[in-house]
């Protein structure tokens, strides 16, 4: 972990047990899920809102589908907004060569 680095407890089902941590960071790296239920998606749109009341300045988000629906709302909170994507393919791709090194050469088909 770099140096100032602070663990803490939350679970994002539970968008509150995080709000009093959002105050002391500036940036929030948020998951979401292929299921985007619509359960999931209030949930995810409830810790983006926390984090804009309180004045966290850039997202990043792990993105794994295009069209994710949480990506505008991301946008139109006004944070800074990074979007990770591509780590999918590139574990899928090291769980296949790992499950059977001959298919290394699928790599190819990965984007990168």
């Amino acid at each position: 972990m770099p140096k100032g680095a602070q663990v803490v407890l939350g679970d994002l089902d539970i968008p509150e047990t995080i709000k009093a941590h959002l105050h002391t960071i500036d940036g929030l790296f948020l998951i979401t899920q292929s299921e985007q239920s619509d359960e999931k998606f209030i949930k995810n749109k409830r810790i983006i809102q926390m984090a804009k009341q309180a004045n966290v300045a850039r997202i990043v988000a792990l993105i794994d589908f295009e069209g994710n629906p949480i990506e505008d709302v991301i946008k139109n909170s006004g944070m800074d907004f990074i979007k990770a994507s591509g780590i999918y393919e590139k574990c899928t791709l090291q769980w296949l060569v790992r499950i059977n090194p001959k298919r290394r050469n699928d790599s190819d088909s990965f984007p990168r």
